[in-house]
């Protein structure tokens, strides 16, 4: 972690850290379908849609828990935090993760995903803690204390389905740790976990027995892993150099602003920005994305928004984000989501 960060109260240290964009999506989106708006997330994160679901860059820390403070109002005391667990991708946890099977062992892995923390947020703190029988990934973070555990309870139960996939039926976990008091039944966290869950702990920790961590994996192939192990580091380097913001911050607000109007146009964007097409194109591909990108993720982005709104019609959400008919949008929703506009809908 951050030693500044170590320093600060909480309300001050979510304020500085950041966050990488993959994990921050998720949980909008999550939150999105829980039945919490857009408009009250970008109230209160004064982030627009685009900005929320942007890939690879950093995004400012307080979004998570501000997004989880908003879920907890709509779902007091059902543990919404493990349905998301259930769900999510298990990049949810770090880009590595779902090719840690390809490691030579459960320590091998967790001593890299210990080196590579700050990949999921300079506001984290992880160790591996072994003990005479018992061995303890034990995790904090600065937003811990404002989020109600919320964060922990994602984040250990994406952990704990990864676990479950590289074990290959192996008896791994022993039990789960939580600093915190239970956000729902304390058997739906047995039932989601399958081990005793204990609360109101020293910290947050997924509890193996020491032995399983050079049990060797049935997947292990060096190679795999090496080539894993290098993309994370280059991956690991560009966000580092990146810094709390991608460069790129005029240029997606006069997306939003071209968005008002349903206007997508690389050529209009590049008017608004002062610029010719090919000098916005090259600044733009200085920080490592493309204009079709950035204008692709603002027009999905706007299209989630209004089709949370149900009184918004498929037709009408297609022409506010530029689409001539409702086809055509309905191809480049699919591409997008993997979902028609209806089936997305049906789904929130």
């Amino acid at each position: 972690m951050n030693a500044d960060l170590l320093d600060l109260p909480p309300e001050a240290a979510h304020k500085l850290m950041r966050m990488p964009s993959a994990m921050v999506a998720h949980t909008v989106r999550f939150a999105v379908a829980r039945g919490v708006p857009w408009a009250r997330i970008t109230a209160e994160t004064g982030l627009s849609p685009a900005d929320l679901i942007a890939a690879d860059t950093w995004l400012p820390g307080s979004v998570v828990p501000v997004t989880w403070r908003l879920v907890a109002e709509l779902c007091p005391g059902e543990a919404p935090a493990l349905d998301l667990a259930r769900a999510a991708p298990l990049d949810f946890v770090g880009e590595m993760a779902p090719n840690m099977r390809f490691g030579t062992n459960l320590r091998q892995v967790l001593e890299l995903a210990v080196s590579l923390r700050d990949l999921t947020s300079d506001g984290l703190h992880m160790a591996l803690v072994e003990g005479e029988d018992e061995a303890f990934l034990r995790l904090s973070h600065v937003s811990d204390a404002l989020d109600r555990g919320y964060g922990a309870e994602a984040g250990l139960g994406v952990t704990a389905r990864l676990l479950a996939q590289v074990a290959d039926g192996a008896e791994v976990l022993r039990r789960i740790e939580f600093s915190h008091a239970p956000n729902g039944p304390e058997a739906k966290y047995v039932d989601f976990f399958g081990v005793p869950v204990r609360f109101h702990r020293p910290s947050n920790a997924v509890v193996f027995a020491r032995a399983a961590l050079d049990r060797p994996f049935a997947e292990h192939d060096p190679t795999l892993f090496r080539f894993v192990r290098a993309h994370t580091a280059a991956t690991r380097e560009k966000l580092l150099r990146m810094g709390p913001a991608d460069g790129l911050a005029a240029v997606r607000r006069a997306i939003e602003q071209g968005a008002e109007h349903g206007d997508y146009s690389a050529e209009t964007l590049a008017r608004r920005m002062g610029m010719s097409l090919r000098s916005l194109q090259r600044h733009v591909g200085e920080h490592d994305a493309t204009v079709t990108a950035l204008l692709e993720a603002a027009r999905r982005a706007n299209a989630e928004a209004l089709l949370a709104d149900t009184r918004t019609s498929v037709d009408e959400v297609a022409e506010a984000v530029g689409y001539a008919d409702r086809r055509a949008f309905s191809r480049a929703f699919k591409r997008w989501t993997g979902q028609t506009p209806a089936a997305f809908r049906r789904a929130l």
